[in-house]
């Protein structure tokens, strides 16, 4: 398990093929490790994909990975009609494992966990860390939770179509403009992949949102003045969703 990892990019390769194909082959059959058995050893087959793919930097979807793995199969050889899921998910809880081990908490890893793409995950993951040290982490953790919550609740789905007319408070006019001004710096910084970048300027809409629920009240009797606070919010959570789910911070 803790062998040297192929050197060279043809060598890399190989590995990762064999691995995966051996991933969906196994569990095409129905024979996934269960407890303590794992008599194909699939567990550190998982891991040194998973390794070799951060070693040599490779953007690889995970599920794109395992799509070609399938079909490289006859249909009828795969009895498990499952597996693409259940072979995503093994991959991911095998990472998340792994993640401990590079000194990531449970936390941080559940905040990038939606997302396919190992070396991408753990530069995230990188930026999340570096995040929480932060001042203003808590408070704006605590704020997405918060939005995550109040949107779970609604009965129908609030889209984030904002109607600046509608804004009564200075607090909801302010926040709407930092918001604005946060998505036009942000989207440069997460072509380039520079998450810690930008969530140090996420960290700017500290002051801006909790002057927000301090005087702003979103759950209003108007259901227009409340849905359209409700679509403000999910603007600014969609925001942090462009790097990380840090409402899993709180």
């Amino acid at each position: 398990a803790n062998d040297d990892l192929p050197t060279s990019l043809d060598g890399a390769l190989l590995a990762i093929a064999d691995r995966i194909d051996t991933l969906i082959g196994i569990f095409g059959i129905n024979q996934q490790p269960t407890g303590d058995k794992d008599p194909f050893a699939l567990r550190r087959a998982a891991l040194g994909l998973l390794k070799i793919v951060l070693a040599h930097k490779l953007n690889y979807s995970l599920d794109a990975l395992i799509s070609q793995a399938v079909n490289a199969y006859p249909s009828e050889k795969l009895e498990n009609k499952n597996i693409s899921k259940e072979v995503l998910t093994f991959l991911i809880d095998r990472f998340k494992v792994h993640a401990k081990e590079l000194g990531f908490d449970a936390a941080i890893f559940q905040s990038v966990a939606k997302q396919d793409n190992p070396y991408d995950m753990l530069m995230r993951m990188q930026a999340v860390k570096g995040f929480k040290e932060q001042e203003a982490c808590q408070s704006l953790a605590g704020a997405n939770k918060r939005v995550s919550n109040l949107l779970a609740k609604q009965k129908q789905t609030i889209d984030d179509t904002v109607d600046e007319t509608l804004f009564i408070e200075g607090e909801e006019k302010a926040l709407s403009k930092a918001i604005n001004e946060n998505q036009k710096l942000l989207s440069p910084l997460i072509n380039k992949k520079d998450y810690a970048h930008a969530l140090n300027q996420l960290a700017s809409l500290k002051d801006s949102v909790d002057a927000f629920f301090d005087k702003v009240m979103v759950m209003a009797d108007d259901e227009k003045l409340k849905n359209n606070r409700l679509a403000l919010l999910k603007q600014l959570r969609g925001l942090f969703l462009q790097v990380a789910d840090i409402a899993e911070l709180q």
